[in-house]
Parts: C-alpha cells; structure tokens; sequence
C-alpha cells in the first residue's frame, strides 16, 4: 500500500496563487496545510463504522471542486473502494430520474454516485434539491450510500453529508520513453505519458471547519473506467440531441430585471449571485443561460 504522506503533489504558479488565497480565508484549513494533517484512517474507520451499523447504516458523501480536478475519479475510486467493492459504472448516473431509480430499484449495501454532469449540462430535474432529504431516508432504510459530484457552487445543505470533500490538488502518474518507473508526468520534459494512475488530495469538512487531508488513490487499470468512460460518451452525445425540458430564460431574465437593484450586477459572478437570490436551486448551466439573457435584453435596450 502506498503512503500517502509521501506523496508530493505540484501546482503552477496560479494554482499556487489561488490556493493562498484560498487558505487565507480559512483559517481552519490554513491549519491543516500546516500541520499537514493526513486523516485517511479516521475517514476510513468512521465509514466502517457507519456500514457495520454502530452510527448509521449508510454514508452520504459529496465531493466539490473545479472542473478536471478527478473529483469523479476520486469519488468512483472511494465507493470501490471504501463502500461497495462490487461497484460497476451502472451505479454511477448524469441523470436525477436515473439516480432516483438505482436507489429505489437497490438490493442494499450498494453505492450509488450522481454525476456532476447533472450540474453542468442542464440536464437535471429541479426536484434533485427538493428531494434529497426523502433519498437519504431511503438510503436509511435499505442500507445503500450515495456520493454526490458537484461543481464548487453550493447546492446542498452541507449538514445532510457524512463527509464534505472539496479537490485541493492531485498528481497523475505515468510512464514515459524516457523512464519506464511511474513519476509524477507534469515534472518531466516528456509530453507523452502512459497514465496509469492518480493520486488526488482532498480537504474534509465537517460542519464549518476543515478537520483534515484525506488523499485517494486512484487505479485506472480496473474496469470500471472502461465502462464509466463508455456511459459518459453515451450521455454528452445525449445531452446534445435531445431536448431537455428547459426554462424560459428570456421571461425569467425580464422578471428578474424588473428588481431595481439588479443594474449594479455587471459581471457574470454577480450575475450569478444576484440569479441565486431568485433561483438558489438551479444548475450553473442554467444560471448562465440566464446571465447572457439579461445582458442581451441591456444590450437590445441601450
């Protein structure tokens, strides 16, 4: 088993700069960083113990985070590895209905993962927030966990969670023509890598504060990336022909620029705050749907 506390993660510069400012804002994970609190025993043993049914009989996690920062690999790699070692790509969903339906239609002792493609393309059902507390006492009564991949916007009370998990930084590891030993391929000259493997450094909350660093490994040698990789394609070619129920973008636009307040958001995070006053539950899709709606409509009116 690798260990972990010797793994060495890097970062350009502006990923450097961002993550400063990052901890500068809080200081419980400023501690953490510097302490450098590795805490993949207590997660693994308070899972354990929730599954034996000492606590729960199930656990609830999320992982957060930008864009390409392995938060689905690391959450697939975490339910094979922590929850339900039987686990196939059929268990993970781009769709709430479908993610609803794994969860009634399950046996027990199963995990089931929502993609954070609901998130990003639209895609999703305005009842996924609505619903989830009605889910988790499903999963309380038939002994299933989920894990949820969302975007950094909040879209969840944090409380419902075992565990909130948040992609600090990772390091892909792969071989080369130059070396046929795994190393860490963004330090090597080399441009093309056999990726084999990943480790991504996740920090773990707990109500407010940041309590740790648990760090996954990630093994793309296994099935299930073939097969996940395959349900992916399947769905984004999906997504692109078929019409999902959508909003009337341009009528909620209109409404919310009737508020007199709305002149003094200009750019697109403001935007998207001053829509989340309206809207907190949407996807982030949806919500830029929006924001170029209404600077079209300031446009067409100047």
């Amino acid at each position: 088993m690798t260990d972990v506390r010797k793994i060495k993660f890097f970062k350009t510069k502006l990923a450097q700069r961002l993550l400063k400012i990052k901890i500068d804002k809080n200081p419980s994970l400023r501690r953490i960083f510097l302490r450098r609190e590795i805490i993949n025993e207590e997660i693994e043993e308070e899972i354990n113990t929730r599954l034996n049914g000492e606590i729960e009989n199930f656990v609830t996690l999320i992982i957060k985070g930008e864009q390409g920062s392995l938060k689905s690999s690391a959450g697939i790699s975490m339910a094979k590895t922590l929850i339900d070692k039987d686990m196939t790509a059929k268990q993970i969903s781009f769709l709430y209905d479908k993610f609803k339906e794994g969860i009634s239609n399950s046996k027990g002792n199963k995990a089931h993962i929502l993609d954070e493609q609901v998130f990003l393309h639209g895609v999703g059902t305005q009842r996924l927030i609505d619903e989830i507390q009605t889910l988790i006492e499903t999963l309380r009564r038939d002994q299933d966990s989920m894990i949820i991949i969302s975007p950094e916007e909040k879209y969840f009370p944090e409380e419902i969670f075992t565990f909130v998990m948040e992609t600090i930084d990772h390091c892909r590891m792969g071989t080369c023509k130059k070396s046929k030993e795994l190393h860490e391929t963004r330090t090597c000259p080399e441009r093309k890598h056999h990726i084999k493997k990943a480790f991504v450094r996740l920090a773990v909350k707990k109500g407010n504060t940041y309590i740790g660093f648990y760090i996954q490994e990630i093994d793309w040698e296994s099935n299930i990336w073939k097969d996940y990789d395959i349900e992916k394609t399947e769905f984004l070619q999906l997504s692109k022909k078929q019409d999902f129920k959508k909003m009337d973008y341009e009528e909620i636009a209109k409404k919310i620029m009737k508020d007199e307040k709305s002149e003094e958001y200009k750019t697109k995070i403001q935007l998207s705050l001053l829509i989340n006053k309206y809207l907190p539950n949407i996807t982030i899709a949806e919500k830029n749907m929006i924001a170029e709606q209404i600077k079209i409509i300031r446009r067409e009116t100047k």
